[in-house]
Formats: C-alpha cells, structure tokens, sequence
C-alpha cells in the first residue's frame, strides 16, 4: 500500500540523515560513535526494506507469502547493509583518521586518537591550559597503536609554539596504554 511505501521512504531517510550527520560533524569520529551509526542505519535499512516491499509487492493471494517476503527483505537489507558497513570499516582499519578542526581542543583529539587505536591515553603530565590549546586542522591516521603513537607525538607539532610543553608518547602495548610525558628543559 501507499502507507508502506512512504513509510519505507521515510527509515530510508533518516538512515540517510544518521550518516549524513556522522560525517558533517566537525568533532572526531569515535568508534562507539560510529557503531551506534551503524547499527541505527542497518535497522533504518531493513525497515525501509520491510515497508517498501510491502508497499511494491502485488496482493499473492496467501498473506503468510507476503509477510514472509516482506520479513526476508527487510531482514536482508538490514544484515547486507550492517555487514557492508563493518566490511568496509576492516578493509580501511590501517586508513583510519582522526579529523581535527579548528574548534577541537588538544585532549579531545588525544584521546579520539587512542580510542581509535582501541587504547587510552594518561595526560595528566599536561596543565589545564595546554590541554584545551587548539592545533591547526589536519588528518591524522591512527588506524593502529604505531599510527596512533605517531599521531600522538605529530600533535604536539600541530599546537602553536610554546602552548604545550614538549613532550615524548610512551605506550604500555600489554594495557594498551599511551603516556604523554613532558620532556623538562
């Protein structure tokens, strides 16, 4: 029925406007952050699925095939479109980036950068003031604990000269763990 088709239309739409939203937002993008997408988008995919078939599919005569038709598109829309969504976050897990914006405080980006290495970082070395120093825009990849590592020492290279002391990344790779330690003169 008409009724089912717009209905459809409208879970494709806000599916649609989840990932739209997931990439317009100027903070980095955390891995729960993205999961939560993922899973909204798959459900929003197999319903749009679930009620667009109904809405397309010609009366069969015998309600149980189309209810077990409409059940199986919208089931398969919403697995093909959750396994696409992981399938493609594995194939780029070594391209993984942390985006910063301008507006982005300097802890903030840290710690997205370990979450996204499926670490932690301890920055208590770091005063309040440096910790909420803004660095210039960049990308930086941090798919693993080396490219993280790398991106963690490449921030401070980023801040203006002077506003974060320097400083050295240790990881404890068995707790996953990144230490920021500030380097006396």
């Amino acid at each position: 029925t008409a009724t089912q088709y717009w209905t459809g239309t409208v879970f494709f739409a806000i599916s649609l406007a989840l990932v739209a939203w997931m990439f317009s937002d100027r903070r980095p993008t955390t891995e729960i952050r993205r999961d939560i997408v993922h899973v909204i988008c798959a459900l929003c995919a197999g319903l749009a699925g679930l009620f667009i078939s109904g809405g397309l599919v010609v009366d069969l005569g015998q309600r149980e095939w189309r209810v077990a038709l409409q059940g199986s598109a919208g089931l398969g829309l919403a697995v093909l479109t959750f396994r696409g969504l992981r399938q493609g976050l594995r194939r780029s897990a070594r391209g993984v980036n942390v985006s910063i914006g301008t507006d982005t405080p300097f802890h903030f980006v840290a710690e997205a950068l370990a979450e996204m290495a499926q670490a932690t970082v301890d920055l208590s070395a770091l005063q309040p003031a440096e910790l909420d120093v803004l660095p210039s825009s960049a990308e930086l990849p941090c798919g693993t604990l080396v490219l993280a590592h790398n991106s963690l020492e490449q921030l401070g290279k980023l801040v203006p000269r002077g506003s974060v002391r320097p400083y050295r990344v240790t990881l404890d790779e068995p707790h996953r763990r990144f230490t920021l330690v500030v380097l006396e003169a």
